[in-house]
């Protein structure tokens, strides 16, 4: 069954009114209440649980406070900047049927230590009609992407121990070849190197990048496009250990990349790293 949040956008935006029950037990027209959740925090919820397996139990899922129908509705006209509300006969079928008024008791819930809040009403609202105003009310998924990840030296390039000089790079036959293969096929290309060289002062970081430009300099004039690096730099034992194992961070004119800034999110049970 649609959200009745989602069944009313529409009718407003067509008809450019929305229809509610009017009163019944004393409530007075689209003043019933409900404690309505926002989706995505009940998924807090579960996650919180998720998260603390030592806790069980049974735990009303609401927010603790009720809102009525004409709340809620008025969010959905405030998104859209137009509309009313139009109060229609309530069903004699549901008469002694309908709760008028419910309300969840999440004392359980939050004694137990959640602790993550709930989202006010109409910023909930006004996020969903957002969803359905441009995605048809679907969380749009992330684009998905084929990445080759290759190792550097002995697999591009050959491996002359500790390479830092441009003038010094060459590329290992069939190395090229190979990688324009893969972007025919729809893959981009991303080099993993562990440059324990850094870490044990042979040469910096700066040399790395501009013998990385210097390769995809001619990688890109073989019709080779957007290599990436992840750069390694292992911990030297001449330094104490004390130079930081980590993935560079900063975009650079190389193209070093990670999650953080290339914007992809790596599946990891679908990852495959060519080395050696």
């Amino acid at each position: 069954m649609a959200s009745l949040v989602r069944q009313m956008y529409y009718k407003l935006m067509e008809t450019g009114e929305i229809t509610l029950f009017k009163g019944i037990d004393g409530y007075g027209d689209g003043e019933q209440t409900r404690d309505f959740i926002y989706v995505n925090d009940v998924v807090n919820v579960n996650f919180y649980f998720w998260e603390h397996p030592e806790i069980s139990g049974v735990f009303n899922c609401g927010t603790g406070h009720a809102h009525t129908f004409n709340e809620f509705m008025k969010a959905v006209i405030s998104y859209a900047g137009k509309g009313s509300i139009r109060y229609i006969d309530f069903p004699e079928v549901l008469k002694g049927k309908y709760q008028s008024y419910t309300q969840a008791d999440i004392t359980k819930l939050l004694a137990a230590g959640y602790d993550k809040g709930f989202t006010p009403l109409e910023q909930a609202v006004h996020e969903y009609c957002e969803l359905l105003a441009t995605n048809e009310g679907y969380v749009k998924i992330m684009e998905t992407r084929n990445v080759l990840f290759l190792d550097r030296d002995g697999v591009i390039n050959v491996d002359v121990g500790y390479l830092s000089d441009p003038g010094k790079l060459e590329f290992i036959p069939g190395a090229i070849e190979a990688m324009q293969e893969a972007q025919r096929r729809g893959y981009d290309i991303i080099v993993v190197t562990n440059q324990s060289g850094v870490a044990r002062g042979y040469y910096t970081e700066d040399d790395v990048h501009t013998l990385h430009e210097e390769m995809s300099r001619r990688l890109e004039a073989e019709g080779v496009k957007s290599i990436g690096v992840l750069l390694l730099p292992t911990p030297s034992r001449r330094n104490g250990g004390r130079v930081q194992e980590r993935l560079r961070l900063p975009q650079t004119k190389s193209g070093d990349v990670n999650e953080s800034n290339s914007g992809m999110e790596c599946r990891r049970g679908w990852q495959f790293l060519s080395g050696r």
